[in-house]
């Protein structure tokens, strides 16, 4: 048996390939824009600079991996 902690691990770049291909055929990039709260994030961070534990929360780690998308 074969333990995959993340599904990037599973599927690798695929999964995020055809989650672009959707969104551009069915032309919702503006709107993914709008409503895409990972780009908030990587601003906000930019912008406070913080990089402590919040609630739990690495925000380094997950600044990091917003920026490696």
């Amino acid at each position: 048996m074969i333990l995959v902690s993340s599904s990037r691990e599973l599927f690798g770049e695929d999964l995020n390939w055809a989650g672009w291909t959707m969104i551009v055929l069915l032309g919702q990039q503006c709107r993914f824009k709008a409503l895409d709260f990972c780009h908030h994030i990587l601003r906000v961070q930019r912008v406070d600079g913080k990089d402590e534990n919040v609630k739990g929360i690495n925000l380094k780690r997950m600044v990091d991996q917003i920026r490696t998308f």
